[in-house]
């Protein structure tokens, strides 16, 4: 499932797995995260929303504090922090 940025930095557009015409488009900000499918609508969750935590996990959750430069955004702004990913000192 394909995940790409939206239109604004809390949108992200995730590609259907039956349509590879259709998109959702995922609103994530850190506290709120909702989809567009009929899935969400109907359950409050759905495939759309973990496949945005993984591509956050993967975009941005891999940055440790050391490695953030002068030119790197600082990592309390970082959403991947806040969605999905284990706490200091996890496993």
């Amino acid at each position: 499932m394909q995940v790409r940025n939206g239109t604004s930095s809390n949108l992200f557009d995730v590609e259907s797995e039956t349509d590879p015409e259709k998109w959702y488009q995922v609103f994530a900000n850190g506290t709120v995260i909702k989809c567009t499918c009929k899935g969400y609508l109907g359950h409050r969750m759905c495939k759309h929303l973990g496949a945005v935590q993984q591509y956050l996990q993967q975009t941005e959750g891999g940055i440790e504090e050391e490695e953030i430069g002068e030119t790197a955004p600082s990592a309390p702004s970082s959403i991947a922090r806040w969605i999905g990913l284990p706490g200091p000192g996890a496993p």
